[in-house]
Order: C-alpha cells, then sequence, then structure tokens
C-alpha cells in the first residue's frame, strides 16, 4: 500500500512505529502515542503540509492523565483527594466538568426511569386486556 508516493512501510518507519499500530489506528482500535503525533506533525510541516491545529485538553483530560499516570484509574475521586497537590489542583480545576457529566447522567436517569415507568404502566395494561380476553374465552367454552 502506499500513502502519498510512499509506502505504508516507509510510513511507519519515519514515525517509528509500525505497520500493524498504524492499521490500528486507521480502525480506531488505538490511537498513536503523543510522541507519535509529534513526530507526524514534524514529518507534515517536512513536506509542508500545515497540521491542523491541537484541540486544548480540557480540564478533566488533565485530571485523567494525572490519574492514569499515578496508576489509579478506576479509583473514586473522593479517594484520590489529598493524595498530592498537583492531583487535587487538577480535580479542582475538573470539579465543574465533572458536575457538568453527573448533571447529565442523571437528568438521562431520570428520563430513563420515567421511560420504565410507561413500558411498566403500558405492559400492566396488555396483561390485563389478555388476562380478560382469556377469561372470556374460558367463559364461552
Amino acid at each position: 500500500m502506499h500513502v502519498g508516493g510512499m509506502t505504508w512501510k516507509q510510513a511507519a518507519d519515519a514515525l517509528g512505529c509500525s505497520t500493524a499500530a498504524m492499521a490500528q489506528w486507521k480502525t480506531g482500535k488505538t490511537g498513536p502515542s503523543k510522541r507519535t503525533i509529534f513526530r507526524l506533525e514534524e514529518a507534515e510541516r517536512a513536506v509542508g503540509i500545515e497540521p491542523p491545529p491541537r484541540i486544548q485538553p480540557t480540564a478533566l483530560d488533565r485530571l485523567a492523565e494525572r490519574i492514569e499516570a499515578r496508576g489509579e484509574m478506576g479509583v473514586p475521586l473522593a479517594k484520590l483527594h489529598g493524595k498530592d497537590p498537583e492531583l487535587d489542583d487538577a480535580l479542582a480545576a475538573a470539579t465543574p466538568e465533572v458536575k457538568a457529566i453527573i448533571k447529565r447522567l442523571s437528568e438521562f436517569a431520570a428520563s430513563f426511569q420515567e421511560e420504565l415507568r410507561g413500558m411498566k404502566s403500558e405492559m400492566k395494561t396488555m396483561r390485563e386486556l389478555l388476562e380478560s380476553k382469556n377469561n372470556q374465552k374460558r367463559g364461552k367454552k
């Protein structure tokens, strides 16, 4: 396979990765490392392509990176508070985003519960109708 006049192998070599890694990026199974993205941007500039502007990470992104670096993914945020000043700063900065996500999830849960109540009511009505029809059939026999 060729990419802009170069093979996948040549592109992978230029980026310092494998063609298998590139195939995984293409299918969305994984993403390139920050170092590989930097090398790609440098390669783009070398051939006159201006890379797209980077999306700035949110406070929540930075918090996740900090927690991941500590190897504490999955630990409740309340248990991480007070472990180190940088983590506390990242947690404080991400708090508004976390609260917004919690609010959206709560709204979704409430909406879902309402939908379930409606479905339960409809099922009860259907069950009653079926029982009524069955009772009518039994009465005719």
